[in-house]
């Protein structure tokens, strides 16, 4: 019985001995592995920072650092502190300024582009034998405009038409403040300009009036009729009863009415309260 026991424990023994030989291979093992693994980056390269000497080649790539020169001839330290310190200067000892005085202006004449119109001037005269005479209001009712070439419709000069216009009130625009008008830059002469920076609704003008209050009118292209009294803009377009907001002509007759001629919207008559809109429907 003694022996059983005895080899009971010895084989106990053995087999705890062989499994901490077991777990000490497996550590010592994995220890290698580690140790084996390529690193994935470089170490950092440290460098101490040098504010005495500075540094004649790069620490990080080797290539040679050129030295900084001041106007003095002295070498400039990189990276370290350098105090500056102002000089004060007596203005008595400083040379006075040369004082000149500007002399009598050089007058160059600008060149106008005015030609002078010859004294003898070619005449060719008109061979009569070779035009066609028409009185007016007998003769004249012979010639006719084609309206319209796919259609054939035609009007004949000379015969009046009677025409029924649409009368529009007018909505009487709120006054838009002008600013000063401007100088271009190389302007000649003392002329100014007003364009949409000054407060215009459009500065494609196609045509210019003054009104019996003394107003200027402008027919601008998109931008309706601009009335300009000197001081503020008022703009009348399509919303306020125009039939166009693209003005090409514009003309007053002896009343002081206004007549606009407009692009694509016929005739607009205007008596300052209404507009009276003509178009080819309003012919009878």
């Amino acid at each position: 019985m003694l022996y059983v026991g005895l080899y009971n424990n010895l084989g106990k023994a053995f087999a705890l001995l062989t499994i901490i030989l077991l777990l000490a291979s497996c550590k010592n093992n994995t220890r290698s592995a580690l140790d084996e693994m390529p690193r994935l980056h470089s170490p950092p390269l440290v460098v101490t920072l040098d504010t005495v000497e500075g540094y004649i080649i790069n620490p990080v790539t080797g290539d040679s650092i050129q030295p900084i020169i001041n106007s003095l001839g002295d070498t400039i330290i990189t990276g370290k502190p350098i105090p500056a310190i102002g000089k004060v200067i007596n203005p008595d000892t400083v040379e006075k300024p040369e004082v000149f005085f500007p002399g009598k202006p050089i007058v160059v004449p600008v060149h106008q582009n005015v030609y002078k119109i010859p004294e003898t001037l070619t005449v060719i005269p008109v061979n009569k034998a070779h035009l066609n005479i028409y009185t007016p209001g007998i003769d004249t009712s012979s010639i006719s405009i084609v309206l319209d070439i796919v259609t054939g419709d035609t009007i004949l000069t000379g015969v009046p038409i009677p025409a029924k216009g649409t009368v529009v009130p007018c909505r009487q625009p709120q006054p838009v403040k002008a600013s000063p008008p401007r100088k271009r830059k190389n302007a000649v002469y003392n002329i100014e300009y007003l364009d949409e920076e000054h407060g215009m609704k459009s500065s494609a003008i196609e045509s210019i009036l003054e009104d019996s209050q003394g107003n200027l009118w402008f027919g601008t292209v998109y931008g309706g009729a601009i009335k300009y009294n000197g001081e503020t803009f008022a703009h009348y377009t399509p919303k306020e009863g125009l039939s166009s907001d693209w003005i090409q002509s514009m003309l007053k007759d002896s009343q002081g009415n206004l007549w606009f001629g407009t692009w694509w919207g016929g005739v607009s008559k205007y008596d300052g309260e209404t507009f009276i809109l003509i178009d080819n429907d309003a012919c009878i």
